[in-house]
């Protein structure tokens, strides 16, 4: 089995891998190596942080854990003659929000989810790509004891 977690990042990548998506991209999880020139068109998931909240006062022995993750989406796109970063950028991010909108609980895994903020990257001087941080909240919960439990 898997973490609820490891669950919700796949089922973005799957949302984000359905048909409809623009021609060319290519989405993966948490990339470590350098992204080549030519493959410049594509979204990259990766967990960013997460933060536990413990159940206070009464319900302190109750045995869940309400999680919130954060989830980073890293939308790269090659800049054609005359386009800037952002004007590359813009399919990726509009695909982000058609893909995601309508699935807030990833099949119930998690309790909600929104986008929180888009981050752009990059200098003027190197407008040959541009790079855009899409970033998610997710809430969940876990057992106390044991991260692939939902309860």
């Amino acid at each position: 089995m898997t973490t609820i977690r490891n669950q919700i990042i796949g089922a973005f990548v799957t949302l984000l891998s359905a048909t409809g998506k623009p021609s060319g991209l290519v989405v993966s999880r948490m990339q470590v190596t350098n992204k080549e020139e030519e493959d410049v068109f594509s979204i990259v998931v990766r967990p960013e942080r997460e933060g536990i909240i413990r159940a206070e006062g009464k319900q302190r022995n109750y045995p869940i854990r309400s999680r919130s993750l954060s989830v980073r989406l890293e939308c790269r796109a090659k800049c054609t003659t005359g386009q800037s970063p952002d004007e590359a950028l813009d399919p990726l991010l509009a695909w982000i929000t058609k893909a995601l909108a309508n699935e807030q609980t990833y099949a119930k895994l998690a309790v909600d989810s929104d986008e929180s903020e888009i981050t752009w990257e990059g200098e003027n001087a190197d407008s040959t790509f541009g790079l855009a941080i899409v970033t998610y909240g997710v809430n969940y919960i876990t057992s106390r004891a044991d991260q692939e439990k939902t309860r």
